[in-house]
């Protein structure tokens, strides 16, 4: 194995990459590799939660989108059989984040959330990633969520989490109040009544009918 902080640990990693990857071309694809009755089914789990480490550092590190996608691809055949999965929401819900898929990875990030117990560690590196998902998603929601996550906890967490989720709040746009962006509409003037001398009430010197 090669150090995390060795320069050539990323080719290490890609040629993991490379290796798995032909490991399941050639045995038909994931689904049909990892099907229970397949033939070497077991080996082939193992080796596809090591192309999973791999493809997460990979994307982690440098954000490489053609490799998000295949990951995030990977994710979604085995999510079909193992939905609750924590390492394979949050590997997934990372490679949707920076593939673009911003809406499924709010979806497997808010399964990954309510899935784990609140207030630890994996708990609270979730939940971060949930509100970062959020305010590049949809800055309501992310201040709706925040309010909620505020009121039941009010010290925001422990460190680092609460300064990230602090730096998120900040990166929200302003909120608009109702009055600010609601529209004025024109005053449409009122039609003049038709004559009708017999039946028209009498007006005062204000413009106002008279009560009758």
């Amino acid at each position: 194995s090669v150090p995390a902080d060795a320069a050539e640990r990323g080719a290490y990693v890609a040629c993991i990459l490379r290796a798995g990857d032909a490991i399941f071309a050639r045995a038909g694809g994931v689904a049909v590799a990892m099907e229970p009755g397949a033939p070497d089914a077991a080996a082939l789990t193992q080796i596809a939660a090591i192309v999973l480490d791999a493809r997460t550092e990979l994307v982690r590190s440098n954000s490489d989108r053609d490799q998000a996608v295949l990951g995030l691809e990977f994710v979604e055949i085995q999510l079909k059989k193992r939905p609750n999965d924590g390492s394979l929401l949050r590997a997934g819900a990372l490679f949707a984040e920076a593939s673009g898929s911003l809406d499924r990875a709010s979806d497997l990030l808010r399964s990954l959330v309510g899935g784990l117990p609140p207030r630890t560690e994996p708990w609270f590196n979730a939940k971060v990633d949930q509100l970062r998902v959020l305010a590049k998603l949809s800055p309501e929601r992310a201040r709706a969520v925040l309010a909620q996550f505020r009121a039941l906890y009010p010290d925001l967490g422990p460190e680092p989490h609460r300064s990230h989720i602090l730096e998120i709040e900040k990166s929200l746009p302003a909120e608009q109040s109702a009055e600010k962006s609601a529209e004025v509409p024109a005053e449409v003037p009122a039609e003049k009544p038709t004559e009708t001398p017999a039946k028209q009430a009498p007006v005062d010197a204000s413009g106002a009918k008279a009560a009758p």
